[in-house]
């Protein structure tokens, strides 16, 4: 209960940030903002009333709207209408303005937040290394009298000049299948302790090492180590605004390696959650603490962000297709046509949503 109460908050919190950025620059460029909604579906009450906008709460707490006069075509009236404030009517700049401003509020509460996190916990410098687990006898890592719980650091070849200390583990298999037969030099740190001792050893990976053994005879898993390096306030919004770029761009890969697989492979990868996956996510880190919390609130506002601007139908930036056609071709898509469209594209998103989750309900239950 308490983490459906906890991810309610926190997806109340994005939706609010990005429908009052819709909101804000509705207001300023003068178009009429008839309601400004938190959830979806039948109204509960109304918040408040300024004259011209309703501000309101709805039953289901799963997004949230704001209603423009003339956003969607409308059957006839005997109701006044001032066209002049009506987004139909509105310059394609400034429709783009509006429909690109809950993207931009989504992306600058992330930074935001990713800014906090750096002014209290520090830049975070995060070292990957391998843990041995195993290692066989009579192998080329037992000569070396290689334990378990060291760790291998880095590693090179005996002719590079400089240590690979940033990889991964299909990094670290291929290099010792690529040198095979050659001497290797690696970096070993005793344990996991910051202080503990380093070594380098050289050995010679084997060409045919002997049947469930690897090239060194050794069996290891990924760990890595974060340390925390404090800035001065004035580093902080430039760290910010690099976090979050490079956060940006691991969504993008994420998302096309998500629709590869979804298309090529027919799967949910492993590691895409959908609603049901965040709503526990959302829990794991609320009980770990503010800090993890605001780390994965950051990290589902800059997503959020990222997905809405894509040129798909029903989302932002599907909208933002017609408005850029408008302004190049100075003619508007047919509002019945350009409704089927983005008609389609809400029932595709809804279809994907569905089979994510079932993919989180396998995943987590």
């Amino acid at each position: 209960m308490v983490t459906i109460i906890i991810f309610i908050l926190v997806l109340s919190l994005l939706v609010f940030v990005h429908e009052f950025g819709h909101f804000i620059v509705a207001k300023k460029s003068g178009i009429l903002v008839e309601e400004f909604g938190i959830g979806m579906g039948p109204r509960i009450f109304t918040v408040g009333n300024d004259g011209e906008t309703l501000y309101t709460i709805n039953l289901l707490p799963i997004g949230g709207f704001v209603r423009l006069q003339g956003e969607v075509e409308e059957a006839p009236t005997d109701k006044p209408i001032d066209e002049t404030r009506s987004f139909n009517t509105k310059k394609p700049i400034v429709k783009a303005a509006v429909l690109t401003a809950g993207i931009t509020m989504n992306f600058l509460l992330g930074m935001v937040l990713i800014g906090i996190i750096l002014a209290v916990n520090g830049k975070p410098n995060v070292t990957i290394f391998f843990e041995i687990n195993n290692v066989a006898e009579s192998s080329p890592a037992a000569e070396e009298k290689l334990i378990s719980g060291n760790l291998i650091v880095a590693y090179k070849t005996i002719n590079d000049n400089n240590l690979t200390q940033t990889f991964t583990q299909d990094d670290f298999i291929k290099f010792i299948s690529e040198n095979k037969g050659s001497e290797v030099v690696l970096e070993i740190a005793e344990n996991n302790d910051e202080d503990s001792p380093h070594s380098f050893i050289k050995l010679i990976p084997r060409v045919n090492p002997p049947e469930g053994q690897g090239a060194l005879g050794i069996q290891f898993t990924q760990n890595y180590s974060v340390t925390y390096q404090k800035l001065p306030w004035y580093y902080i919004p430039g760290e910010s605004i690099k976090t979050s770029y490079t956060l940006t761009l691991e969504i993008a890969k994420g998302f096309s390696s998500m629709i590869s697989d979804l298309i090529v492979k027919r799967e949910v990868p492993a590691d895409i959650a959908g609603p049901i996956g965040v709503a526990k996510l959302t829990g794991d880190a609320a009980a770990a603490g503010i800090i993890p919390l605001m780390q994965l609130v950051a990290l589902i506002s800059i997503n959020l962000a990222f997905v809405n601007i894509l040129p798909f139908p029903a989302l932002d930036g599907g909208r933002l297709v017609f408005v850029v056609i408008e302004g190049i071709f100075k003619r508007k898509v047919l509002p019945k046509y350009e409704g089927w469209i983005h008609l389609a594209g809400f029932v595709i998103l809804l279809a994907l949503i569905v089979v994510i989750s079932f993919s989180d309900i396998k995943k987590f239950f």
